[in-house]
């Protein structure tokens, strides 16, 4: 059998309590489609794909080097993007630091030569699945911040009971 790698991502992942509270936000939407498991909630940083073992390790060693600043994220509206037919929660005004973050890894996976997308990267964080009728989410309210103080290396492992986003390894980012 051969090793295929690991399907994998790099992420903001959230403690306990911003999980929670995007939670409290998410509940209303659990009649419109597939709520996103409070444990795999995250905002992707870079979609990775499969990657073999090496790849692996060349990514882990260059993500240690990021000297990059952490900071205060306001998610302040959903939206709904229909050929995904996801729900989703995401920043009016995403904050430069992030930005900065991005770009940062964008390089790095070029460098290694890890396909990426190449549309430009829209933060968000989705929150429902298989929403077959774009909702009206024009009136719903919502106010979430959080403050990113790492990032990290998360796999995708399917099985009988669904799809877990498991964290491998995180790196700090810097105290502002």
């Amino acid at each position: 059998m051969t090793n295929q790698g690991k399907r994998l991502f790099l992420a903001l992942g959230f403690n306990r309590k911003t999980q929670r509270q995007i939670s409290q936000y998410q509940n209303q939407f659990a009649t419109w489609g597939s709520l996103v498991s409070t444990t795999n909630l995250h905002q992707t940083l870079a979609f990775l794909g499969q990657l073999g073992e090496e790849q692996e390790q060349q990514l882990r060693l260059w993500c240690r080097q990021i000297s990059a600043a952490g900071f205060k994220q306001i998610c302040d509206h959903f939206g709904y993007w229909r050929k995904p037919q996801i729900i989703y929660l995401a920043p009016d005004l995403p904050p430069p630091q992030l930005l900065s973050l991005v770009t940062s890894l964008h390089q790095i996976t070029d460098a290694l030569g890890i396909e990426r997308e190449q549309r430009p990267y829209q933060p968000h964080i989705t929150l429902c699945r298989k929403v077959r009728q774009p909702p009206e989410l024009a009136d719903l309210a919502v106010d979430i911040s959080f403050h990113a103080d790492h990032f990290a290396l998360f796999q995708s492992r399917s099985d009988a009971t669904g799809v877990r986003y498991i964290e491998l390894e995180r790196w700090p980012l810097l105290s502002n």
